[in-house]
């Protein structure tokens, strides 16, 4: 039970986390350097795969069953915000 917890606040939480963080400042920076913007989703699930290009075989076999595109990176940034988070907020109860 504590296990599917913890998969639960890794996989999920901090994936979205570090999803909007780097969609916030990728928006950002895309905005500042004129780029086209990437859709959240993007961020979220990795990018968006033309079902009909099956010229790269690679492509097809680059997700796990689990995880998503990127989703190694959210996490980790999801992390990092939240223990800077916890930790302002415990620095401020003491």
């Amino acid at each position: 039970m504590a296990e599917d917890i913890a998969r639960f606040i890794f996989r999920n939480l901090f994936n979205f986390l570090g999803a909007c963080i780097r969609w916030t400042l990728g928006t950002i920076y895309n905005a500042i350097r004129k780029n086209p913007k990437t859709p959240f989703k993007e961020y979220l699930n990795g990018p968006i795969q033309n079902k009909y290009d099956l010229t790269n075989d690679n492509d097809l076999n680059r997700f796990d069953e689990d995880d998503g595109y990127d989703s190694h990176k959210n996490i980790v940034v999801g992390g990092i915000f939240f223990l800077g988070l916890t930790f302002i907020i415990v620095k401020q109860l003491i």
